[in-house]
């Protein structure tokens, strides 16, 4: 998703995948890309064009 080529995002996806391997969780990359796309797509259905690193994070917990 081109949203996602924002400076800063690819550092959230690290940590969302760094998190998820700490807490030994199956297939952390997996659901890492998962988690970091379903928060993307809820901020695009936000008719929003671009959006900031902090974006994602805010969204996270409405993901999991």
């Amino acid at each position: 998703n081109s949203i996602l080529s924002t400076g800063g995002t690819g550092d959230i996806l690290s940590g969302i995948i760094g998190s998820l391997l700490s807490q030994k969780i199956s297939f952390p990359e997996l659901k890492g890309v998962l988690i970091h796309t379903l928060c993307a797509q809820n901020i695009l259905k936000r008719n929003r064009k671009t959006i900031l690193a902090s974006d994602l994070i805010k969204e996270i917990s409405s993901i999991i």
